[in-house]
């Protein structure tokens, strides 16, 4: 199985999970007064189109972020691809635990404008949505800057033998 391979099970992995935190902010949504009906359908629709493509195109999406290799040869597992995959992996997994923790500061933050709460947020709400933000560019930058990053590690690698 060849890192292709591996990257599209996780993103498939991924798509279902997308599809759950999706139905969680359409309930919660609903449940919001200040949100029309169409807003809601609308998050509930983008949310849905993503899953289906990231579950129909899994394979397209892994090679435009993994580095090129050969279709027809069994991968042989060398230390960047090893290091490339992982980071992709890594880069996933953070990606889901940041959408996951966006989507509850969204509707954390439409509840208190809903109920005509002053928001004021605690220092710990405060970091942790920094934390959040933080974790999503870092996610980002791993899913799609894996190349550079383990080229990187495999040169350090290099210096210190």
């Amino acid at each position: 199985m060849g890192n292709t391979q591996i990257i599209a099970i996780i993103i498939r992995l991924f798509s279902i999970s997308l599809f759950v935190i999706t139905l969680n902010v359409f309930a919660a949504l609903i449940s919001l007064k200040s949100i029309s009906i169409p807003v809601s359908v609308s998050v509930l629709f983008s949310g849905f189109a993503l899953s289906i493509l990231l579950w129909k195109f899994p394979q397209i999406i892994a090679k435009k972020i993994l580095p090129k290799e050969n279709e027809l040869t069994e991968v042989k597992w060398n230390n960047d691809s090893i290091a490339s995959t992982g980071i992709v992996l890594l880069g996933i997994f953070f990606l889901y635990r940041s959408i996951s923790d966006v989507s509850y500061w969204f509707i954390y933050m439409l509840f208190s404008i809903e109920n005509n709460a002053s928001v004021k947020i605690e220092v710990l709400d405060k970091i942790s949505i920094y934390v959040t933000i933080i974790e999503l560019a870092l996610s980002i930058y791993l899913i799609f800057g894996s190349r550079g990053i383990s080229n990187l590690i495999i040169k350090f690698r290099g210096r210190l033998q």
